[in-house]
């Protein structure tokens, strides 16, 4: 639309428009065109901070701009892309201030910004909504809060007391919980209509009932106790007003027995099922899903192998290798929709080539580089937005496959991290905006964070599995000027238990990465540390960073001399490494702060750096 047309619009209209949009969307798009949508701006009064996955730069953006009674809707995340964010938030703002929210989302926050909620809780009445997603963190000392969350989502149902009178819940989602379990709750929600459990224990002469006649979605793990068609039977008789449901389950020959099945799902709008059963006649049971009811008035397909019936395309799969075969048995009508329902392809043997096409590919894995030249002839690489190579690549290689992939955003290298930058020193890869990194990186490879920055220099979202070394940390922020979100998986040895001891630890590794990192001292940033459950003998903390856009250093001086200095002198110091004799040379060098000056001006004439200066200047 022309934007002057767009201008004759009336306000109502736009404001119809932008009640579609969050804040930082509207911000972005909208602000300093003309005083008229400036007016706009400032007028409209229902706006929806949603704060997950933000970039920092938007967040201030939204703070700074948008008064608090203009806002009808708040989603608060400390998320590890967020971190810290709800401790930012409320050291700006009083969630009183928030007089006009309707509906609050709090995504894993912290336990020390619970107590700002309370103000917000104690004033709610039946218009309020509160969603609650809570993965790491042990509800049961926020009842208060609970008694009035409309949605749910925790890891298990003991989080929640079992006695717990919850009278606003409407969806709840469990990672996982018993039947005694979910029975209390159901028994102590009354208005639940959505309830999801992604495992189930229980035993199998346990009885299959939940009392909530009111229940409207359902999905169920079962897992690998084996269930019957009777206790399928019982569930789903007391639930007269389910529409949706999602099963997953193992049993006999009776579990599959399509007429039963299509007696007690009749009421319902969808119905998924994935059944592990041992089939013996897997022609006759596919014609028993191929009635009218089940091809031409639900349109429910399935899907047959000698050990499973499922529904498809919903339980299909969606990550393939070179070996990938559709089911044979099914009774859906065109075999297209298994290859384009696969979004992750592992190319994992050169000796198989697909003769079907996958359209719809988003991350491909290299576990071989022989078949990388035919992968064109069977995956649509215009679609592919993330590579994972686990595998050693030539430089030419490397090349024409980076060519071929125009939409590639996210890179994660599980080979040798120094093999790679060898075959790409040449490279470099700006259209990468997230970087993962697998292989642990250890003490004092400065040339490898150094041929990082320069290889990627892009990079906004950085993903560390492993690291050994403080200082590293610190290099790498350093290095990717762009950084936005970054994460490390920062490893240490084996401690006592210690809480107190610990937390000075972590205190002064935070003031030492500060202390190393100019970017640390001069941007503004939040971070968190998280303990990683894994770990297994060694201690191992997660390092989550929120920056803001960095802004690149003014002087011409600094443009030219800072990134290329740090290259040419830590590759030298790499290089002198790999050979003992020459790594006496290094030893007689390194001893003065002198070497610095020495070797910056062999690798950087001075007059390059006074050149650029002129030119600037003109």
């Amino acid at each position: 639309m022309n934007r002057n047309h767009f201008v004759r619009l009336p306000v109502e209209i736009i404001y119809i428009i932008f009640d579609y949009l969050p804040a930082h969307e509207i911000l972005l798009a909208f602000s300093g065109i003309n005083p008229f949508f400036d007016t706009i701006l400032s007028t409209y009064l229902r706006y929806q901070f949603d704060f997950k996955s933000i970039l920092r730069s938007h967040y201030d953006l939204v703070c700074s701009r948008i008064s608090p009674n203009q806002v009808i809707s708040l989603t608060l995340s400390d998320l590890d892309d967020t971190p810290g964010q709800t401790q930012l938030f409320f050291s700006r703002f009083r969630i009183t201030d928030f007089n006009r929210v309707r509906f609050l989302t709090l995504v894993n926050i912290e336990p020390a910004s619970w107590k700002h909620i309370y103000p917000y809780v104690r004033n709610m009445d039946s218009h309020h909504r509160l969603i609650i997603v809570s993965t790491n963190v042990d509800l049961l000392p926020y009842a208060e809060v609970l008694f009035h969350s409309s949605r749910l989502q925790i890891n298990i149902a003991s989080q929640l007391q079992t006695q717990q009178h919850l009278p606003r819940l409407r969806s709840l989602t469990v990672s996982q919980s018993s039947i005694a379990e979910l029975m209390t709750i159901c028994a102590s929600t009354t208005q639940l209509t959505s309830l999801k459990v992604h495992e189930i224990v229980f035993n199998a002469n346990d009885e299959m009932f939940l009392p909530a006649p009111q229940l409207k979605c359902l999905v169920m793990n079962l897992g690998d106790v084996h269930v019957s068609m009777n206790q399928m039977n019982h569930l789903l008789l007391n639930l007269p007003r389910l529409k949706h449901l999602e099963l997953s389950a193992t049993g006999s020959m009776d579990l599959i027995d399509a007429q039963q099945w299509e007696t007690i799902s009749r009421q319902l709008i969808t119905f998924h099922f994935d059944f592990s059963v041992r089939i013996v006649w897997i022609e006759k049971i596919l014609e028993s899903f191929r009635t009218p009811f089940w091809i031409q008035e639900k349109q429910w397909f399935v899907a047959c192998t000698w050990q499973r019936l499922f529904s498809v395309p919903y339980f299909a799969d969606t990550c393939a290798n070179t070996s990938f075969r559709p089911p044979l048995d099914t009774t859906a009508p065109e075999e297209t929709l298994f290859f384009d329902y696969i979004d992750h392809f592992i190319v994992n043997d050169s000796s198989k080539i697909h003769h079907h096409y996958f359209r719809c590919v988003k991350t491909l894995e290299l576990q071989v580089s022989n078949a990388i030249e035919k992968l064109s002839a069977f995956i649509d690489l215009s679609q592919v937005e993330t590579l994972i190579v686990a595998c050693a690549i030539d430089e030419s290689t490397i090349s024409s496959l980076l060519k071929s992939i125009p939409h590639l955003r996210q890179l994660s290298i599980n080979t040798g991290l120094r093999n790679f930058l060898v075959q790409t020193k040449n490279m470099r890869l700006e259209h990468i905006r997230t970087l993962e990194i697998k292989e642990p990186l250890g003490n004092g490879d400065y040339y490898i964070l150094e041929q990082l920055g320069r290889l990627f220099p892009k990079v906004e979202v950085l993903r560390v599995k492993s690291i050994w070394w403080k200082t590293g940390i610190a290099r790498l922020i350093d290095n990717f000027s762009n950084l936005l979100n970054a994460s490390f998986r920062f490893e240490s040895l084996p401690a006592a238990n210690q809480p107190n001891r610990q937390l000075e630890t972590e205190i002064a590794m935070k003031k030492s990465m500060i202390d190393e990192s100019r970017r640390l001292r001069d941007d503004m940033f939040t971070c968190q540390q998280r303990s990683d459950p894994i770990a297994g003998q060694n201690q191992a903390i997660f390092w989550d960073f929120w920056f803001t856009k960095n802004q690149e250093l003014k002087t011409p001086c600094n443009r030219e001399w800072l990134p290329r200095r740090g290259y040419y002198y830590y590759w030298l110091y790499h290089l002198l490494n790999q050979n003992i004799y020459l790594g006496l040379v290094m030893l007689t060098l390194y001893a003065s702060i002198l070497e610095f000056a020495i070797f910056y001006a062999i690798y950087i004439p001075a007059g390059r750096c006074i050149g650029k200066i002129c030119s600037l200047e003109n």
